[in-house]
């Protein structure tokens, strides 16, 4: 009895395996195409955080000096990063000494992808 189970075990068969491979290959396709996607994304995003903080640094530094100091500047690289930043200020209300500070920051490769700040600031 027992010798006939062993005799009528023959393992998979050669269309058995191809029908497994193509279940698990069709099945497989759509993970693995998140991953790139993925991989995109966070590149992305890296890229933006990192532009929103070289602009809030910058910001912080113009709002560091006195307000009859805080002047535009032009397109500048950043250095150490493959970033350019550039200030531009713009009497809001000269009356009352109120300037418009905008901080924009952009990769050098792709000035379109352009990251602002922009505030207010009163002079005494």
């Amino acid at each position: 009895m027992v010798h006939d189970r062993i005799k009528n075990n023959h393992g998979l068969t050669l269309v058995e395996v191809l029908v497994a491979m193509v279940i698990i290959g069709v099945a497989l396709v759509p993970v693995m195409s998140i991953f790139p996607a993925g991989l995109f994304t966070y590149t992305k995003a890296g890229a933006d955080t990192l532009a929103i903080n070289l602009a809030q640094g910058i910001m912080e530094e113009v709002m560091a000096n006195p307000y009859d100091t805080i002047v535009s500047r032009p397109a500048t690289i950043y250095p150490g990063l493959h970033f350019q930043f550039e200030i531009i200020v713009l009497d809001y209300n000269p009356a009352r000494r109120i300037k418009e500070v905008r901080v924009a920051v952009w990769p050098q490769d792709d000035p379109a992808k352009r990251t602002q700040v922009v505030t207010l600031v009163r002079g005494r």
